[in-house]
């Protein structure tokens, strides 16, 4: 092969994959842009800004490791936005008032989320709390409870978490107690399903089990004010007064403006024939609440 030939060949090979580099990389500089923006972002504004740098950069292209690190920018923020936009729902009481149309957008974000990024765990759980709502879709729930169990692979807590959902879903309680049974299984210091176990055994008339329950519980975390009262109730059913009263005393040390601490220990003041000692919390509660139903009847 004569000279001339080989350099033009050498030369038109070196320049393709300059010209295939400069290409991927387009992106690159919205992706900064992206990266700088989410460590300063505050609002849901700030992060729309993000999520729209990140769909800009993967359009126009970038490398593989850019693709990945934008994949999962785009996943996280998505993410974050969606559960500030169920914070209404979720977090406050009563929800707002808008909260369909907080779910229609928060479920938007989700299951963009999850396109990007299908193992996101926490974005299935909360696609599942979110379609458990009225006028959701239960399958869709049930669904995503399973897509959320399997995409937490290893991470037991987690798994333990979306199995206990999925049990709060379950209409039929042979069905629910197996979940729980299947969560507490699973994580042994899972304190929501211990506790929601214990409830149910306790309504079923199984005091002694339900109590085992609670006791982890209240182990796992002393001031759980729903464990000493369920412990209090379970107690008062054997007779156990003064346990009973301990508990309840407890629960309303630990949570003093509670209307519902006070109307419990009245009931079992009321139950050992302590008349005085129970109007007096009577009086209490709807203190706390002068529309109290249970302390006005």
């Amino acid at each position: 092969m004569n000279r001339p030939l080989l350099a033009m060949l050498l030369a038109a090979l070196l320049s393709l994959p300059a010209s295939n580099l400069l290409a991927e990389n387009e992106g690159q500089a919205d992706l900064d842009q992206a990266t700088e923006k989410k460590l300063e972002a505050k609002t849901l504004g700030d992060l729309g800004e993000v999520i729209k740098l990140c769909e800009s950069a993967l359009e126009k292209g970038l490398d593989e490791g850019g693709t990945e690190f934008a994949k999962q920018l785009l996943g996280s923020t998505l993410m974050q936005r969606g559960t500030l936009l169920t914070n209404p729902i979720f977090e406050q009481s009563p929800p707002a008032p808008q909260w369909p149309q907080l779910r229609t957008l928060a479920l938007a974000d989700l299951e963009k989320a999850i396109e990007t990024q299908p193992k996101l765990g926490e974005a299935h759980l909360l696609i599942a709390r979110l379609q458990a709502l009225p006028r959701g879709d239960k399958d869709k729930a049930f669904a995503a409870i399973d897509r959320a169990v399997e995409a937490f692979g290893d991470d037991k807590r987690q798994q333990s978490k979306a199995i206990a959902t999925r049990a709060a879903l379950q209409e039929d309680p042979e069905k629910r107690m197996a979940d729980l049974n299947e969560a507490i299984e699973v994580d042994p210091t899972n304190a929501d399903a211990l506790r929601i176990r214990g409830a149910l055994r306790i309504q079923a008339g199984e005091h002694e089990e339900g109590l085992a329950d609670l006791t982890q519980v209240l182990e796992l975390n002393p001031e759980d004010v729903g464990a000493h009262r369920a412990s209090a109730e379970a107690l008062a059913s054997l007779d156990k007064f003064d346990e009973a009263l301990e508990h309840l005393n407890k629960s309303i040390e630990l949570n003093e403006d509670a209307e519902a601490g006070y109307i419990l220990r009245a009931r079992l003041y009321a139950r050992h024939e302590k008349d005085e000692e129970a109007e007096k919390d009577l009086n209490k509660a709807i203190k706390k609440n002068p529309r109290s139903l249970p302390g006005l009847l």
